[in-house]
């Protein structure tokens, strides 16, 4: 949700006229945590910054290559990012005895957000608060009535596992993307 919230939402509320800011809480983006064991580390003589390392050289992100003719030259480059735990854990940290130690041979490796400790609610339930702010000198009411004409737009672009218990209505005082 937090994702949506602050790449896409954010990005197309900020897009308004008479918004000055639009600011994203209650959440955080993905991340995947490694949680070493050290007492498995010290065993096997690695440091924090050998997998550090590793870590790094995994997320590398830089030309691959070219091909050429005689008139043409193409980079060749493709993304070396990992987003998902299941993609960190069978990376080769270092090698015991021959043997490769595998980041999940000494952490456990999940899922998760980048902060652990933010969260956000609305009536019981996990939320985002996209809060909006106006530009200086604009007047607020144009302003809401232009934001309010977004809401079908903005709720268009968001998931349909998001848009769950989504409303908008005469009543709403807080008009809501998602719960």
């Amino acid at each position: 949700m937090y994702d949506i919230a602050s790449s896409v939402l954010a990005q197309k509320l900020s897009q308004v006229e008479g918004v000055g800011q639009v600011s994203v809480g209650g959440g955080a983006l993905p991340a995947v945590r490694v949680e070493l064991n050290p007492t498995i580390l010290n065993n096997l003589g690695l440091a924090m910054d050998d997998v550090r390392t590793a870590l790094a050289a995994a997320n590398a992100n830089r030309p691959k290559g070219e091909l050429s003719d005689d008139h043409r030259t193409w980079m060749l480059a493709t993304t070396d990012q990992l987003h998902q735990a299941s993609e960190y854990k069978p990376l080769i940290i270092a090698y015991r005895n021959g043997n490769p130690v595998r980041l999940s041979d000494i952490a456990d490796v999940t899922d998760s957000v980048e902060d652990v400790r933010t969260g956000g609610f609305f009536n019981g339930k996990s939320a985002i608060s996209v809060v909006i702010f106006r530009q200086p000198g604009a007047n607020i009411i144009d302003t809401v009535d232009r934001v309010l004409a977004l809401m079908p737009q903005l709720q268009a672009s968001i998931p349909a596992a998001i848009k769950d218990g989504c409303r908008h209505g005469p009543h709403d005082h807080h008009p809501r993307l998602g719960a």
